[in-house]
């Protein structure tokens, strides 16, 4: 084999270990999508539910949170972020939704959405974080 062909193969095999542990690395942070009706984010909600696998579904209910959060839905961001069945995607997001919602002046929702946390140093980390800022009065 010559050694261009060495070369080529290697970089070959470099971009696809790099395409895959992208794709295994999980949760990626989400950007809020524009602000959605609440409509929107149930019908969202039950096609999410309705996916086999369980890391497409988790990922769907993980941007379905951010986004409920960011629209203003606490109820769908507390159900979309419980219906997560993988424990560190679940913390990952119920983080993220519960900074937002406390962003926009939903206390409720993100202690909601906290109290889904199971690595508890993480759930006290949010804690303190929600204990150490004043209620936002937008």
């Amino acid at each position: 084999m010559s050694q261009a062909m060495r070369i080529s193969s290697w970089m070959i095999a470099a971009a696809m270990l790099a395409g895959l542990t992208t794709a295994l690395v999980g949760c990626q942070e989400h950007k809020p999508q524009p602000r959605q009706t609440p409509a929107q984010l149930q019908d969202r909600l039950a096609n999410a539910r309705g996916i086999g696998s369980n890391d497409v579904r988790d990922q769907a209910l993980h941007d379905i949170a951010v986004d409920a959060a960011a629209s203003r839905v606490g109820d769908v961001a507390v159900t979309a972020t419980s219906s997560i069945g993988n424990a560190k995607m679940r913390d990952d997001t119920a983080e993220q939704a519960a900074k937002i919602l406390d962003d926009h002046s939903d206390r409720a929702s993100a202690e909601r959405v906290v109290q889904l946390m199971s690595d508890s140093s993480r759930r006290d980390a949010m804690r303190s974080y929600l204990a150490s800022r004043a209620p936002s009065a937008r």
